[in-house]
């Protein structure tokens, strides 16, 4: 997850996942708080999670095996101490939250970001992408915007892509399933 460059400085590979608007830590029903990843898996903030069951526990797992699943936003890093000691929290996609995440489907000539676009988890990528009208399930939009946005002069800690970018998406969250098959 974390780069040393030759000065001794450890800058994030990927820039952690910033909440904008409407998420209240302190609101239970927003968050799944006390699940840990499953066992050995390395999660980062801002990465797509859903909860998956194993020897009857609730763990974190990496994107969705279900495309109807509803999904999370892991708020923190999978080794940070307060995870280890407490739990990750998951951002629910069910509330009406705002926030930028740098984990989505990189390729331009297969994905086209535009305002209002609908998004869904990339598989068990963890990764965000476009959804389609005939999807089973999407977590939101993107807003604020077209495309990725590059905050490099705001975030100085967080290394910059072969262009010198550190590029996110802003979603407005707002889970929603059409029932329609995948």
């Amino acid at each position: 997850m974390e780069t040393v460059p030759a000065y001794g400085i450890v800058q994030r590979a990927k820039v952690h996942m910033k909440m904008l608007r409407g998420w209240n830590p302190l609101n239970p029903a927003a968050n799944r708080n006390r699940s840990l990843p499953t066992n050995g898996l390395t999660i980062a903030s801002g990465q797509v999670i859903s909860v998956n069951i194993v020897a009857g526990a609730e763990v974190w797992q990496i994107g969705v095996t279900d495309p109807g699943q509803i999904c999370y936003f892991a708020y923190q890093d999978s080794d940070d101490f307060d995870v280890v000691n407490g739990g990750l929290t998951g951002v629910s996609t069910l509330d009406q939250n705002v926030l930028q995440t740098a984990f989505f489907n990189p390729s331009p000539s297969t994905v086209s970001y535009s305002n209002g676009v609908r998004l869904k988890a990339d598989g068990t990528s963890g990764n965000v992408t476009t959804a389609l009208t005939t999807d089973r399930a999407f977590l939101g939009y993107l807003s604020r915007g077209t495309g990725p946005v590059d905050i490099s002069a705001s975030n100085p800690g967080t290394a910059v892509d072969g262009s010198g970018q550190v590029l996110v998406l802003t979603i407005a969250t707002q889970f929603q399933s059409n029932g329609a098959s995948a």
